[in-house]
């Protein structure tokens, strides 16, 4: 008898976490003839619902029609679960065997709470090798004894593929594709965010507006949102982006904002337009990068600090000397490493005492004034990088992530035996 599987996950919502529920199913689709699987669909924070036609909506849809059923009939407890969400919202009652997928935190380490979280799960796939140090080296030392990881074998690696679908879209159909964004300038760059501490966003648009405060050719491209894509988050974002400019009134350099629900296409095709030069951020810390790692695989270069889950895909070999070394493939920032401002405190999920980055002023200036003066060389490095990570990030090898950790669950052999075939 097949597995019962199911998915927990908010796989109908405009997020970064629903881009990563959608992946997770969509390889667990590959082996929909060995296992029965079924979809809880769940809320990203106050995330809107993805509005968006997407690949394997309907299926998606069905899935979650399918558990209605299971709880309203046959009420059978699942086998296996996939958990996509924080620790402290996972759940070991929904399955006899738990595995929680989680994009964790920006920081340089866990809360208490989360790694009691981890350790009651049978399984913990995370996206980067960033979140997975952050595990192994959290540990604390407590009344009742030390709580630290129990089970390094648990803790797996999934990530995110890069979208062929999209690589073959050029610059003048991006500029079809995206005809609702006029720009002026002729030199722009891109930003993508959700306007929070973590983001950093305030000085990105500072440093950026400081660097090219007489430059008319220039602008800032800002694809922001707060909490959702409805109006009243528009009206907001737009006042927090016009108190930062407020600092300016002679400014010559161009910002433009984007806001709202746009397709995948839509957003792929901005990586690619001509007047759009490279992705920037002055984040604290990602624990992927989305819209990172779509900007690279399109072949943009990318301006970051030197730390956090990117530097998986942004750093890569190269021979130095006749040695293989990870070398950036990247703009990298200077950064120093400082505690967390308590104002931006976040128990659970950002604790007290924890680390992230502070990108350094000059140099995130300094590397924005490179790439304008000097951008053929950083738009073929980007271009080597995309071709690695077509290779590296493929869909069918992320499937395979995703599938391996049922291999000691399910019966994934093509074998079938007749043997067992019961007629009645």
């Amino acid at each position: 008898m097949k597995k019962k599987v199911v998915v927990v996950a908010p796989v109908f919502n405009s997020s970064g976490y629903s881009n990563h529920a959608r992946v997770l199913l969509e390889a667990l689709k590959e082996i929909e003839d060995k296992v029965d699987l079924y979809l809880i669909p769940t809320q990203w924070a106050q995330s809107g619902v993805d509005t968006n036609e997407f690949e394997n909506k309907e299926w998606f849809t069905y899935l979650a029609h399918k558990h209605q059923i299971n709880i309203q009939t046959t009420k059978l407890k699942y086998d296996i679960s996939f958990q996509l969400m924080i620790p402290h919202e996972w759940n070991t009652d929904i399955a006899d065997y738990n595995i929680g997928v989680t994009a964790l935190v920006e920081t340089d380490k866990i809360s208490a709470e989360w790694l009691v979280a981890i350790n009651k799960m049978n399984k913990v796939l995370t996206i980067s090798s960033f979140n997975k140090d952050t595990i192994l080296s959290s540990v604390y030392n407590t009344e009742q004894g030390v709580i630290a990881l129990n089970d390094k074998e648990k803790i797996g690696l999934v990530t995110f593929p890069v979208r062929e679908e999209f690589i073959s879209i050029d610059a003048e159909l991006a500029t079809v594709d995206s005809q609702q964004f006029e720009f002026e300038s002729n030199f722009n760059f891109l930003t993508c965010a959700q306007i929070g501490p973590r983001k950093n966003v305030e000085q990105t648009i500072l440093w950026f507006v400081q660097a090219f405060h007489s430059r008319s050719d220039v602008g800032l491209v800002c694809k922001f949102h707060m909490m959702n894509n409805s109006t009243i988050d528009k009206d907001e974002t737009i006042k927090n982006v016009q108190n930062i400019l407020k600092q300016f009134p002679e400014r010559k350099c161009k910002l433009y904002l984007i806001h709202g629900n746009l397709s995948d296409r839509q957003i792929h095709s901005l990586y690619v337009h001509p007047k759009i030069k490279a992705i920037v951020t002055t984040t604290h810390g990602e624990s992927w990068g989305l819209p990172l790692f779509e900007a690279a695989y399109m072949g943009l270069p990318v301006v970051a600090p030197k730390f956090s889950g990117y530097l998986d895909f942004l750093l890569q070999e190269k021979d130095v000397n006749g040695k293989m070394k990870r070398k950036p493939f990247f703009a990298d920032v200077d950064f120093v490493l400082k505690g967390v401002a308590p104002e931006h405190v976040w128990h659970p999920v950002i604790i007290q005492g924890s680390l992230w980055a502070y990108p350094n002023e000059s140099s995130f200036k300094n590397r924005l004034l490179e790439i304008n003066k000097d951008y053929n060389r950083f738009k073929t490095q980007a271009l080597k990088l995309k071709e690695v990570l077509r290779v590296k990030y493929s869909k069918d090898v992320v499937n395979k992530q995703y599938i391996d950790s049922l291999k000691d669950l399910v019966d994934l052999s093509d074998n079938y035996d007749f043997e067992d075939v019961v007629v009645k």
